[in-house]
């Protein structure tokens, strides 16, 4: 299990095709594009049974546990217990435990601790059946396209859709990092957010806790 302080900002109302064109331009380089399946869990009670996880995934369990005894539910929290499939890369599945932290290194970019552990989607397919008898609970099941560049300063541009939500890029990096990208990329007059999860999709109308799908062609 990997544990960092993730610090972010998003970045609103963008013109995606410009954007692409500009991160090309100051020499950002391609690293995924891809359609993202997100499953979501909670907590609903003290009672937990970690029979048949490997070590990785109970160790993220037991940090979710660890968190719902000190502050309850994680929905209620805006804390997120996730599943995350990719349809490029099938060997590169993430469980992951993400909550607020206290502070990054700048009160203008948003810090999180993330517990992750990585696995191929057949164990990430065994893992769901196996959420199911541990105790959790399923709220929430969400597809997000997604295309990921680096800049040269190792700032990461996530490029992200979901359905019914306008286009958007997530900044992941130092708080110096995330700021020099927003200069080059001329996004310094873009609206910026810091939330996340049912913060943000309630700015749009919905209800993250739901079922949200891209409609399929035929």
């Amino acid at each position: 299990m990997e544990h960092e302080i993730e610090q972010e900002i998003k970045i609103l109302d963008i013109d995606e095709s410009a954007l692409v064109e500009k991160i090309n331009e100051v020499g950002g380089k391609k690293r995924l594009e891809t359609l993202m399946t997100i499953y979501s869990y909670d907590i609903s009670d003290h009672k937990l049974s970690l029979n048949g996880l490997s070590d990785e995934t109970r160790s993220v369990v037991e940090c979710a546990f660890e968190y719902f005894k000190e502050n309850g539910s994680l929905i209620k929290n805006n804390a997120h217990l996730r599943l995350r499939s990719l349809s490029h890369a099938p060997d590169k599945a993430e469980f992951t435990l993400k909550y607020d932290a206290d502070s990054g290194d700048s009160n203008d970019v948003k810090a999180a601790h993330e517990y992750t552990c990585r696995m191929t989607e057949k164990d990430a397919i065994k893992l769901r059946d196996q959420l199911k008898t541990v105790g959790l609970v399923a709220v929430a099941e969400h597809e997000k396209k997604r295309i990921s560049y680096v800049l040269q300063n190792g700032c990461i541009c996530d490029i992200d859709t979901y359905p019914s939500i306008p286009t958007y890029v997530e900044l992941e990096g130092t708080s110096a990092t995330i700021n020099e990208a927003i200069d080059q990329l001329g996004l310094s007059n873009h609206k910026r957010s810091l939330a996340s999860g049912r913060e943000f999709f309630a700015k749009y109308g919905i209800d993250y806790y739901s079922e949200l799908f891209f409609k399929k062609e035929g």
